[in-house]
Parts: C-alpha cells; structure tokens; sequence
C-alpha cells in the first residue's frame, strides 16, 4: 500500500494535514462547515415541529422531507470533508446516519404517529396542562402501538421487545413474552399480538380514553403529584418548547430505552416505574415485564450507582486509551494500514518476523482501541445528563435507570458464539435503525418472522446499512480507503458467518453430538470459532480505517504516560494540541462557517 513507512506516527498526522490543505485550497472537496452542512437535519427536525395529525397532506409530506435530505446528505459525502482524520470519518459516517435514522422516522415509520415516549406528567419542561389532555396509551414491549388512523390511512405499526432481529436470534434465543390482558403468551416473537386478533381494534382506540389529568380513584391525587407521575407522552402539539424536546429526543435517541420502540436487549424500566404508567393506563394495555435474559450487572439500582459505575468505567477507559495509544505509536501499521511492514521495535525480533502474530496483536490492538473509544465516551451521558443536570432539569432523561449498560458479558459469545458477539455483546447503539426496514419489509412479504428465509433476508439487509454507514465514513476519510471492498464487504460478510454457524449448530443437534458435549467444549467451539472468522475478515476493516487515519487521533487530552517518556521524542503530555475549531470563510455564504 506503501512504498515505505511514514518517519513517525507525529510525520503521518502532517503529512495527511497537507493533503487536506490541498484538496481544500485545489476545490477538489469543500470543508465541512456549520450551520449549512447540517441544513437537512435542520430540515427535517423543522417538519416534525409542525403537527401533522390533523393533515393527510402534511403527513405524506415527509416523504419529500425525506427526499431532500437524502440528496442533500448525499451531496455532502460527495464534497465536503472534515479537518483531521477522526472528523473526516465523522462526515461520512453522520451524514449517512442521517439519511438512515430519517428513513426510519419519516418512511418506515410516522414518528409522530407511531412514537411515544416515558415522560413526567408535567412534560420535561414542566409546562404541559394536566387538566383535559388528551394522549393515547403506547405500549413499551410486547404489543404494537397505538397510531390515530387518518382518513382511512393505515399507519404502520411498531415492533417493540420480540421483534425478529438477525443476530440475537439465529441460534434460538429466548424472549421475556409479555402477557396482554386475556391473551396467552407465546414463545418469540414476543412482540407481536396473539394471531387472529383484530389489530384494528387497536389502531382505532379512541385517544380520549387516556387522560392525564383524570384524578386517582380515591380522588385525592393533587396537582404536583400528578405532574411528576410517569405517563406515556405521544408527540405532544402544545407548549412549543414541550413539542422541541420531543422532537429532539427522537432525532438524538439510539436505543429507546424510554421509547415504545426500545431495543429488546434493554433491561425493563424499575417497578415503580411501570406501576406509574399502569395508573394512567387500562386493561386493554399491555404490560411491562422484567425481562429475565438481562444480566443484573447492566442495570443500575441507584443513582449513586449508576455514577460510580460510570465514573470506574470512564477512568479505566482513558488509562486504557493512554496504554492502547502508546502501543499505537510504536506500530507503523496503525499509520498506514499496511500489514507488511515491520512491528514495533518493543517486540523481540523473533514475534515481529511471525505473520500470523503481528497479524493477531494488530486485529486486539484495534479491536480494544475501538472498545474503549466508545465505552469511555459511552459514560459521558450518564455523568453529564444524570450527574450534572438531573431529573429535575430535563426529566426522564435525568433519571438513573434511563442509562443502562451498553455492552452485553462476554459469556454469550462463549454460549452462543458469532450470534452472541453481534447480537448481545457488542454495543447495540444501531439496532433500531438495523432492523426496522427488515422488519417491514417481512410484514409487507407475508413472510413467517421466524422462518429461517425471514431471518436471512433480515441479517443480510441489518449488516448492509451497517455496511453503509461505515463505508461512507471511509469514503470521506483523508488517506487512501477502500469503501466497499473494506468496512462495506467485511459487514456484507457477518451473515455469512452467522448462517454457517446456525447451520453447523443444527447439523451437531440432529446427530445428537451436542447432547454428548461437555458445556466447556461448546463453549471452546465458540471461542475458536468467533476468532478465527474475525481473523480472516476483521483486516478488511481495520486495515482501511488504518490507511484512512483512524488510529492517529488522540483520545485524551492529557497523557501520563507519555509524560514518563514511553513514547517518541516528538510526543508529549498534551495531546490536544492541534488546530482547534474556527471560522472557515468560503468563497459564497454558505461555504462558511464553523470548520472542525
């Protein structure tokens, strides 16, 4: 890839500086600036501020508020580019993201129809009215939600906990089935209404029937405590600055977790938390179970523990951080994405000339750089959100069972092998956003949810919008990628791996073999073969996130132990010392603004 190895991992960082200067300064791309590269998030949070339920027009409007977006994200891609190598992925991987989450919110889904979310009585601004308002009652797991037909239109419903994902199912995953009133629980999906129930009767509920400011039977609730009751808030069309918080919930929220479209990996909200919505709810409603399959180590009793879990995890990631980026500067690998040059001088001369070594420390090397990243920065929003600002500034939000753990144990890759890695184990952040167009693209096709057809076709669309969304980061990273021959084909590849798995499993079942093996040798298998297949598949991706930049940002700002002397002459305790954001001046208006 090539010819030789940049001096030094400080030369490397210059040397792709200077190639943005000059694509920059040569009008080859455009840097990405503020307000006007964000025009169509901007766009489309602006549409979803206007209340649409009274209006068929409005509402199929958001398909060309959708339209627009798509091209305009899709522009961007194409010219603009980020200062610095983590910014420049950062473009492509937001822009897209862009284009994935409205296409849940506005095409797969009518937000503003089909969501709601947990939220006081009072609204998280504290200024909802409690006398005669009127909202629906949704469901959090185990029943679709309830959308107010317009104009005979149907509106698509919401799959919630049970709802057929791709990973976590191949191998016969269990769900929590969740009982609605006179209605038997079946097996997964968990999610889905007993069959031969009329939907309808659902969708056509009445929103009167759900009053929160109705008084409690002894009549004796009053006006506060009824203001900081939990209730299910559909999108509310009054006060403006209840309606903007809504809206930027939403657009900001990844796993749902006080949404009724939650990831089905996440703990259930506390007890008490479920018996205040069953107050303001009725029979008909279903219920919130806890579910049985999550570890109690992901959920946080208290508010006190949920920060000092969050403080431990944060410290240990940026000492993790400091360690992993040593080793980072000491391998020209990490700079380039050339796996044939040489290792770190650190190595004995006998482990460097090993292939198949150097080969296996850079794939953990990454994979821990990545782990921490995102565990560290994971921890900020429950240190800020409930540590700083509190439930008592932006409500629900504020409140400790709202940050569950983002990682599942590392035992389910050992039960349940590849199935465990991509559907528990790792971070589930996307997962909505995943499995969503599959979902409906399954209904639309009468196909059995749990058929392995319906499975395959869910995996393979999962892991292509992953596919997407990292190729296009690596489409506008600075140093030389490979979009779809590296991250793209490395996620078009999982379901590959996941099928031949599921299927060796189900061959070992019939024969009887399994029911002879020890629970250590299953669970050996497993380990050996989530390894090798990300052995042979993993350099796809982590060798153009090397050549495009990745591993030369700096994830902390202070480093000890650099500041001991571990690492090169040229570095130093402070690592932030770089170009910081500043006004960027275009040739027209809109080529201004705040460059990163």
């Amino acid at each position: 890839m090539f010819s030789a190895a940049p001096p030094s991992h400080r030369e490397r960082i210059k040397q792709l500086d200077a190639q943005y200067e000059h694509h920059t300064n040569q009008r080859h791309y455009l840097p990405f600036v503020y307000p006007w590269c964000s025009f169509g998030t901007y766009l489309v949070i602006a549409y979803l501020l206007v209340p649409h339920s009274k209006s068929a027009a409005l509402r199929k409007a958001r398909y060309a508020v959708w339209a627009i977006n798509t091209v305009f994200a899709a522009y961007i891609i194409a010219h603009t580019r980020g200062r610095g190598a983590v910014a420049a992925y950062a473009v492509g991987f937001v822009m897209a993201w862009s284009i994935v989450w409205t296409t849940i919110v506005l095409v797969v889904h009518d937000g503003q129809v089909d969501f709601a979310r947990i939220e006081r009585a009072s609204g998280s601004t504290g200024r909802v009215r409690l006398q005669g308002e009127e909202t629906t009652p949704a469901r959090l797991q185990g029943e679709e939600t309830t959308p107010a037909r317009l104009q005979g239109e149907e509106t698509t419903p919401v799959r919630l906990k049970g709802e057929e994902t791709t990973p976590a199912r191949l191998q016969g995953e269990e769900t929590t089935p969740v009982r609605l009133k006179g209605e038997e629980t079946t097996p997964q999906p968990s999610g889905s209404l007993k069959r031969g129930q009329d939907e309808s009767t659902l969708r056509n509920r009445s929103i009167n029937e759900y009053d929160v400011g109705s008084k409690s039977t002894d009549g004796a609730e009053k006006d506060h405590a009824k203001g900081s009751e939990l209730v299910w808030q559909h999108y509310p069309e009054q006060p403006f600055l209840e309606r903007l918080d809504w809206v930027l919930d939403l657009m900001a929220n990844f796993r749902g977790m006080a949404w009724n479209w939650r990831i089905p990996n996440l703990p259930s909200p506390p007890k008490e938390v479920v018996e205040q919505l069953s107050r303001h709810d009725d029979s008909r409603n279903s219920k919130i179970h806890h579910s049985k399959s999550i570890n109690i180590n992901h959920t946080f009793l208290s508010r006190d523990v949920l920060l000092g879990r969050s403080f431990q995890r944060f410290t240990m990631g940026y000492f993790a951080l400091d360690l992993i980026k040593i080793l980072i500067i000491h391998d020209p690998f990490f700079w380039t994405g050339d796996l044939n040059l040489p290792g770190p001088s650190y190595l004995p001369s006998r482990l460097s000339a090993s292939k198949t070594f150097m080969k296996s420390q850079r794939l953990l090397i990454a994979q821990l750089a990545v782990y921490w990243a995102l565990q560290t920065i994971f921890q900020t929003a429950s240190l800020f959100f409930v540590g700083i600002l509190g439930s008592d500034r932006i409500g629900v939000r504020g409140q400790h069972w709202m940050y569950p753990a983002e990682w599942g144990t590392y035992t389910t890759i050992l039960n349940r092998g590849l199935s465990g890695w991509w559907g528990t184990w790792w971070h589930q952040t996307f997962r909505f956003a995943f499995e969503s167009p599959g979902t409906k693209l399954i209904k639309q096709l009468n196909m059995n949810p749990r058929s392995l057809p319906a499975k395959t076709l869910q995996m393979f669309i999962a892991f292509s919008i992953s596919g997407f969304l990292h190729a296009n980061a690596s489409h506008t990273s600075i140093g030389p990628t490979n979009p779809l021959q590296g991250p793209f084909l490395f996620f078009s590849l999982q379901p590959l791996g996941l099928i031949a798995q599921t299927l060796s499993s189900h061959f070992l079942k019939e024969k009887g073999i399994t029911r002879h093996m020890p629970i250590p040798i299953r669970q050996l298998i497993n380990f050996v073969y989530v390894h090798v297949w990300f052995y042979y598949t993993a350099p796809l991706f982590v060798n153009d996130a090397a050549a495009g930049g990745q591993f030369l940002y700096e994830p902390i700002p202070f480093s000890v132990l650099r500041g001991l002397g571990l690492g090169t002459e040229e570095e130093s305790w402070y690592c932030w010392g770089g170009r910081w954001p500043g006004f960027y001046r275009g040739r027209y208006w809109w080529e201004s603004g705040i460059v990163t």
